[in-house]
């Protein structure tokens, strides 16, 4: 029987942990835009993550770049945005396959490293309390403005 018991009160008390992080009453807002190339070609793969110190907790949403370079960010379900607030972005390619990658996979795009690194992507966005749009411009190795 004290078995039963304690099992309750450890859920009870991981269910309240989880709102008091915030985790069920804040709402989101739906976060989209396109990554290109400095020549204005979309990047074809990859991920864009946002991430905001709120507190002592990091807030974080990302979206995988489509072949047409758009991308929708995800916080908990697929594509329900972000939280409101001020974010610092990355842009980050796509993992290299050890061996040949499958038929129809959009070629690997390198970006300059810097975009890789919220500390030194130069990206920064703030999320409304509406519907967000936001391009994102990278460039090559080598040939990032200064």
């Amino acid at each position: 029987m004290k078995y039963g018991k304690l099992s309750v009160q450890v859920c009870a008390a991981t269910l309240c942990l989880g709102l008091i992080a915030g985790c069920g009453g804040e709402r989101l807002y739906p976060v989209e835009g396109t990554v290109t190339l400095e020549d204005g070609k979309p990047m074809p793969s990859g991920m864009v993550s946002f991430e905001m110190q709120v507190g002592d907790r990091f807030v974080m949403a990302r979206g995988e770049i489509a072949e047409d370079g758009t991308y929708q960010l995800s916080s908990k379900n697929p594509n329900d945005g972000a939280l409101p607030g001020k974010y610092r972005v990355l842009v980050a390619p796509p993992v290299p396959f050890s061996a040949a990658p499958p038929p129809g996979t959009p070629p690997r795009i390198d970006i300059d490293p810097s975009y890789q690194a919220y500390d030194t992507s130069g990206l920064t966005f703030e999320v409304k309390e509406e519907k967000n749009s936001f391009p994102i411009k990278v460039a090559r190795p080598g040939k990032k403005p200064r």
